[in-house]
């Protein structure tokens, strides 16, 4: 059901090999307990994760450790499933380069890209962060990959004062904002747009940063 989440598989002693889902819902599925570790978003049935490769030259199949499952949101050209990445805070190089993505963006919970991070491919609209991974108001960085930008929103459901970041950010404390200090931890909900041109579909209303 929306909202269930399973820490740690191993105290079901389980092994998953797929996943079938009902209904509007997506499924956030970890390498590691408590969500941590390198992730994947699943919206559709994955009748074998033997199929769907993860990093490290391995699949999702048996090294599925926890689960979230969280409300569907409108994800663009992707349809409802699209790409998601991540790793966790004492990721090394390696996992960073296989969590980089042609076009999208990945969020950092420390500045200079440092910490637990997530990815999300150029086209996904992330309407509440609290529920997709946890990361509402604990951005401190933004990386941006290819031809895309970010619509950064502070309150959920692309609401309240907006940025938009269209280039790396190691800081997120060094942009001001207008009805608050700055945008470090101040992230509530973000849109992934699939080029450069402003504002997006329209939706990017405030301040950009230039």
């Amino acid at each position: 059901m929306e909202g269930d989440e399973v820490r740690s598989l191993a105290n079901h002693k389980a092994a998953a090999s797929s996943i079938r889902i009902f209904g509007r819902a997506r499924v956030q599925v970890y390498d590691e307990t408590d969500f941590h570790g390198r992730s994947a978003e699943f919206a559709s049935d994955i009748p074998d994760l033997g199929l769907r490769a993860a990093s490290g030259g391995h699949t999702w199949n048996d090294r599925i450790e926890s689960v979230r499952v969280v409300a569907d949101y409108n994800s663009g050209p992707y349809g409802n499933n699209p790409p998601v990445f991540g790793r966790d805070r004492d990721g090394d190089r390696d996992r960073e380069r296989d969590q980089q993505i042609s076009d999208g963006v990945c969020v950092y919970d420390r500045r200079d890209f440092q910490g637990r991070s997530q990815c999300w491919s150029a086209g996904a609209d992330v309407t509440d962060l609290a529920k997709a991974g946890n990361w509402s108001d604990r951005i401190s960085s933004i990386r941006v990959f290819g031809r895309a930008h970010v619509v950064a929103y502070r309150d959920p459901n692309f609401r309240g004062e907006t940025i938009i970041i269209d280039r790396d950010i190691s800081d997120l404390a060094q942009l001001s904002a207008r009805s608050f200090r700055n945008w470090d931890r101040r992230i509530s909900s973000l849109q992934i747009e699939p080029d450069r041109s402003f504002p997006g579909r329209g939706r990017g209303r405030g301040r950009p940063w230039r």
